[in-house]
């Protein structure tokens, strides 16, 4: 073949292997043209998903049917997005503040019974009782796992709608479940010792016989309950502390009931062995009357006296005859009725008819005298 010939040959591969580069490269652009279209519409589909499992983007409150298999889908979607290593970080970054969030609100409900949770959906409440067995320890391990602070924050995206081409903008403050989130579990640390204390005070009056010669020991007890409830902040916790100190206080009023009714003036001895304890002292006196019998019984017995005495001095005015004070105690039994008879006293009225003593005025016929007018008259004949 002569050189004339090659030199051709050589000429033609060149021109058809420029043709095709020129044809591979075209068919790449084309490719690649065509991928962020479908791709960025996969990953809008994903972070809608996760939109939606905010109540409110702007307060932060999650759903309440948020389930593990439900988030564990979404990372598998994630997964297959034909995106950068960069954008689906964004928009896992994004899932884990849901994760976070979940977390967050079930180590804080976790504080109380179940009947009343801290946050359901978008709903907070406060001051509540503590659940029986919570421990500080489990409070100060939800304080630092999701305690939010603004670094925190900051570090996830401030709204799931933004795109994940966006540079997150920067958090300047919490949002309302974050917020929620960090006031209870401050008000745990607070309140929960302080409740605890109170609640251990009023166990130990509680175990204490209600008995003579544990009267003072009680009020002490009782005193220091008092200080400790003082610390306990206002509401449901308090409530239902204040309720369990009023039923052992009326547990109390009946035992001191009985001990007042068998030892005599035991009433004066226990209200000065309560002085300590002001609840104790306020339902001592509240209770006076019932637990006082002994001044009570004095009192009816003198204003029986005294209604005695006022109907010996009505019986004593009638002009019958003397009654002798032994009968009086018959007054209460058969009724005074057979005394009702008496108004047949009446008929001394009839004492009237004694003015026939009046016809002593027959006396006057000494006038008859008058005979000797005609004396008079032969006289005067």
């Amino acid at each position: 073949m002569s050189n004339k010939v090659k030199v051709l040959v050589i000429a033609a591969l060149v021109v058809i292997l420029v043709a095709v580069l020129n044809l591979y490269t075209f068919l790449e652009s084309s490719s690649k043209t065509d991928r962020p279209t479908v791709t960025n519409n996969m990953s809008q589909t994903v972070q809608k998903k996760i939109a939606d499992l905010y109540i409110d983007e702007e307060t932060g409150f999650i759903q309440e049917d948020i389930t593990e298999e439900y988030v564990e889908s979404l990372r598998t979607e994630i997964d297959d997005l034909n995106e950068s290593t960069l954008d689906k970080n964004v928009l896992n970054r994004q899932l884990d503040e849901i994760v976070h969030r979940v977390e967050a609100k079930e180590a804080v409900n976790g504080f109380y019974p179940e009947e009343t949770p801290a946050i359901k959906a978008n709903q907070v409440a406060e001051n509540l009782s503590f659940k029986e067995g919570l421990t500080i320890e489990q409070i100060e391990e939800a304080k630092e796992k999701y305690y939010f602070v603004l670094e925190e924050a900051e570090e996830a995206t401030n709204t799931v709608s933004t795109k994940v081409e966006e540079v997150e903008e920067e958090v300047e403050a919490l949002d309302d479940f974050q917020t929620a989130i960090n006031a209870h579990i401050d008000y745990a640390l607070k309140g929960f010792d302080a409740y605890e204390t109170a609640k251990k005070a009023l166990e130990e009056v509680k175990a204490l016989p209600i008995e003579d010669g544990q009267i003072g020991t009680i009020a002490q007890a009782m005193a220091k309950f008092e200080t400790a409830i003082e610390l306990v902040e206002a509401g449901s916790a308090k409530d239902e502390l204040t309720q369990a100190a009023d039923e052992y206080v009326a547990g109390f009023i009946v035992v001191m009931q009985e001990l007042t009714a068998t030892i005599p003036q035991y009433y004066d001895l226990a209200l000065t062995a309560v002085e300590p304890s002001s609840l104790l002292t306020a339902a001592m006196l509240a209770n006076v009357e019932l637990l006082n019998p002994v001044e009570e019984s004095s009192e009816e017995s003198s204003e029986q006296e005294v209604i005695i005495e006022e109907e010996w001095s009505q019986d004593t005015t009638t002009p019958t005859a003397p009654v002798t004070p032994p009968a009086i105690p018959s007054l209460p039994e058969q009724p005074e009725q057979p005394e009702q008879p008496e108004q047949p006293e009446q008929p001394e009225q009839p004492e009237q008819p004694e003015q026939p003593e009046q016809p002593e005025q027959p006396e006057q016929p000494e006038q008859p005298e008058v005979p000797n007018a005609s004396d008079e008259t032969g006289a005067n004949s």
